[in-house]
This record gives structure tokens, C-alpha cells and sequence, in this order.
């Protein structure tokens, strides 16, 4: 289908489809280091702040990243990583993820990707609440600040990840916003070499024998 096809296309680039409600249409956020675009505290946000974590239990540790590789006529390879031990959790257990990246044929991109996906699975924190009409103007993919003394919190980055319109206890119209934990080094791009396989033999040609 057309959006498989699309979900395919998001995943080779790190980036998600998000519905704009405020356009009427949809639209690609690109997963990437982002400024700080709107600032939350205890003067836009309306009632309680709900937070939670990711389970330890599901918070994945291990990533296997399957593609077809262009160096070997198209057939499948694999870019396996895992977080380092002195990241881990006491006792947290192994839980491998598995992707497939069908429209990505090198090593040095599916690295890429696996390695954000792993990193980003550190940050664990999801928070939600209710703010004020001003909140109605964020984009999901926007990176935003929150302040709140009771959390400990001083202009703590977070990623938008959902935005909805919603009435307020007041009868007014507000935003509920739904968020996670930002870390820009998340983003931090190390130097990787493209593999290359070593040769099957010492054939100089495929088409005949010296």
C-alpha cells in the first residue's frame, strides 16, 4: 500500500509521518537535533503532569539491522550493536530488536539508524499534560523546555511527539501534549568505515578461468 511504502521511505531516513491537525494535512518530521522551540511552566500548564517510563522489561539493549547489501548482489546482511554494560540497568535483562531497512543497501546508514535507535532507547521518559491555548501552535517534532519545581525540572528538553486539541476544565480550548525524554547527544554521528566483504577467490573473472 501506499502508506507501507511510505513507512518504508521514513524508516531509511529517520524520520515519522505526523497528521497536522492545524494544516489539515499530513506531514514528515525528521528525526534530528533540534532548537528549543516552545517553553512550558507553571504559567501554560494546566493541571496535573503525568509521567512514566518505558519497562524496563521492554527497553530495548541489543539492535539487529537487517538490509540488503549493494557490495553482495542485494542479499541480506546484518549490522548487530548493543548498549555497553556500564549503561545497563542492574539486572536488566536482554531484549534484542529486530528492523528490516529495505530501502537501505550500505552498512554505514544502518549503523546510523540502529545506533539512534539504541541510544534513544536510553531516554526513557514519557510525559503528558494539558496547557493553554498557546500550546495549540507546537508541531510534533518540535524540541520543547519544562519547568517545574516539583520535578526537579529547569528547562528540561523534551521531544513532541502528539499534539491534540482539548477543552479545558475552564470551558476553554487548550492542548494536550504528549512528550519524550530529548538528549541531543542522541544525534552525535561517529565516524564509520563502510564494510567490505573479502573476495569468495582469487578468480580474476566470473566469465572464465585463467
Amino acid at each position: 500500500t501506499v502508506l507501507s511504502n511510505i513507512d518504508r521511505v521514513m524508516s531509511a531516513c529517520d524520520s515519522w509521518m505526523t497528521y497536522n491537525a492545524a494544516l489539515g494535512q499530513w506531514s514528515v518530521v525528521i528525526n534530528k537535533a533540534e532548537g528549543v522551540a516552545y517553553e512550558f511552566n507553571d504559567n501554560n500548564i494546566i493541571g496535573d503532569i503525568r509521567v512514566s517510563a518505558t519497562d524496563i522489561t521492554s527497553s530495548i539493549n541489543q539492535v539487529e539491522a537487517r538490509f540488503p547489501f549493494k557490495e553482495n548482489r542485494d542479499q541480506a546482511a546484518f549490522v548487530n550493536i548493543e548498549t555497553p554494560n556500564n549503561l545497563l540497568y542492574p539486572n536488566e535483562p536482554v531484549n534484542k530488536y529486530s528492523i528490516t531497512y529495505d530501502l537501505v543497501n550500505e552498512s554505514v546508514q544502518a549503523s546510523y539508524l540502529a545506533n539512534r535507535l539504541l541510544e534513544q532507547a536510553r531516554e526513557d521518559l514519557i510525559v503528558s499534560f494539558s496547557t493553554t491555548y498557546y500550546g495549540i501552535q507546537v508541531d510534533a517534532g518540535n524540541v520543547v523546555s519544562v519547568t517545574n519545581s516539583a520535578y526537579g525540572w529547569e528547562n528540561k528538553l523534551f521531544r513532541v511527539m502528539k499534539v491534540n486539541e482539548a477543552s479545558l476544565p475552564d470551558g476553554s480550548l487548550g492542548a494536550k501534549i504528549e512528550l519524550t525524554e530529548y538528549n541531543a547527544q542522541v544525534y552525535d554521528d561517529k565516524d564509520i568505515t563502510q564494510f567490505t566483504p573479502a573476495p569468495n577467490s582469487n578468480i580474476p573473472s566470473v566469465n572464465y578461468f585463467s
